[in-house]
């Protein structure tokens, strides 16, 4: 079985496996103990035999299980490789991730690190989140396999990438945090068709400044009251001035913070990777799941880097 031990006593073998600093991993495991017991209590009401039979567990402890399923997010290694790192059954694995992902969720929800999936009107946005006065929005993609046949193939298709895909929109704060994370879509929808149909521009009030990218060229137009930060488009066969190029470039430095909060996500190959879990349920925790831990590393690099401050002041 993996040395689990040796992981924990090398802080860069750790955080390559894991996706974590031992610092974040020991703030989330209360959380995650604490939403494994009520997962376990729930499945305790529903046994058909009594509790402790059958084969003794591999993974005895919360940490082992936290351990198990962060490296599974990180790593995104098959079933086949999983069974061989943790000497268990490839079902086994394959129900351990079913087991512990939501759990992971729930304990990433016990932590307040979840974006919110979506929010109903500006009021509710406001009390969510009380200081934002400026968002980022953007489109993600994920390749997925190719489903079979051309009907199923054809809502997934990107024209954009050449591949098969899914999408979600994000909001983000200029602090790389991710605020709301839309549902996932096929890919073949367009980023603004996707945003609009689930409603991601309308509860933004409209003294918060939107950063959006072209993929949004037509909201602004659409909802005349809000304050939007959109790189003006090029007129065809005509090149764009030097004012223009150096207004675009002033705005594409401050939306590009949205790019580094999705690539603080993708660091966990769970959501890089192409997708290989087929269940439109599963693909959509591993991006909510992926946002909450980066979202809790950008809180904890925040109080840590608050922390210093003080220190030196």
């Amino acid at each position: 079985m993996i040395n689990i031990t040796r992981c924990f006593q090398d802080i860069r073998l750790f955080k390559a496996v894991t996706g974590m600093t031992y610092a974040e991993f020991t703030a989330l495991l209360p959380s995650f103990e604490a939403a494994m017991n009520q997962a376990t209590q729930t499945d305790s009401d529903l046994r058909q035999r009594q509790e402790g039979g059958g084969r003794k567990h591999t993974l005895l402890t919360g940490r082992e299980k936290l351990f198990f399923i962060v490296f599974y997010v990180k790593c995104y290694a098959t079933f086949d490789v999983l069974a061989w790192l943790f000497d268990v059954d490839r079902a086994q694995t394959h129900r351990w991730v079913t087991r512990y992902l939501p759990v992971l969720e729930a304990a990433l929800g016990r932590k307040a690190v979840l974006p919110a999936r979506k929010i109903a009107n500006v009021e509710e946005f406001l009390r969510r989140f009380p200081q934002v006065k400026e968002v980022l929005v953007d489109g993600t993609e994920r390749p997925i396999r190719r489903p079979t046949g051309y009907e199923a193939q054809k809502p997934y298709y990107s024209g954009k990438k050449k591949d098969h895909r899914v999408k979600n929109i994000v909001i983000s704060t200029p602090k790389k945090r991710i605020l709301v994370l839309s549902e996932t879509f096929p890919g073949h929808m367009h980023d603004k068709t996707g945003a609009n149909a689930q409603g991601i521009f309308e509860p933004i009030p409209p003294d918060v400044l939107v950063h959006i990218d072209l993929g949004f060229l037509g909201v602004p137009k659409e909802r005349p009251a809000g304050q939007f930060s959109l790189s003006e488009k090029k007129p065809k066969g005509h090149p764009l001035s030097t004012e223009v190029k150096a207004r675009n470039q002033q705005k594409a430095i401050r939306r590009v913070l949205v790019e580094h909060a999705l690539g603080g996500v993708k660091r966990l190959r769970a959501v890089a990777d192409r997708l290989r879990n087929r269940l439109p349920v599963f693909a959509d925790r591993l991006m909510v799941v992926a946002c909450g831990l980066w979202n809790l590393h950008v809180e904890m690099a925040a109080e840590l880097s608050k922390n210093h401050s003080e220190t030196h002041t």
